[in-house]
């Protein structure tokens, strides 16, 4: 992937664009739990409305999730960094779809799981390759532990 175009998404084989030479390119997560994992959420389970620190992050559905059964990726306006925006999007896994999107801007939430199957995602960090200010060194501890 060589960068966004001037209207915001993603095409492999492009030439580089004014965005991409704005932004550079990306890197994973130097910490490999974090940089790539697999994500079970069984019945009942979700995650709670959150931003997260890298600027791209790359979602894989690796299961189906029937409209009843729950799990849906919500996204929102967040408000410390869209103040005065009013929106909101909900996707529903289906498995092979890649979602990419800026796990800084968008508030993000996954509903919890109301049916009998596990819902399975591969969530993927990536930062600046050039930028000092990667993923805070204290965020892998506190998730992962020592």
């Amino acid at each position: 992937m060589t960068g966004p175009t001037d209207n915001g998404y993603c095409h492999c084989g492009d030439s580089p664009t004014s965005r991409q030479r704005e932004f550079g390119e990306f890197a994973g997560s130097a910490d490999e739990r974090s940089a790539i994992n697999v994500n079970v959420l069984r019945t009942g389970n979700g995650y709670e409305w959150h931003v997260d620190s890298n600027p791209l992050t790359g979602l894989l559905f690796v299961t189906d999730q029937p409209a009843e059964g729950g799990g849906e990726l919500v996204f929102r306006a967040d408000p410390v960094t869209s103040p005065g925006e009013d929106w909101e999007l909900a996707v529903r896994p289906r498995a092979g779809e890649l979602l990419l999107f800026d796990a800084r801007r968008a508030a993000h939430a996954v509903m919890p799981v109301r049916g009998a199957a596990d819902r399975v995602s591969v969530p993927m960090n990536f930062y600046y390759a050039n930028a000092a200010n990667g993923r805070p060194d204290c965020l892998d501890r506190y998730l992962y532990g020592e």
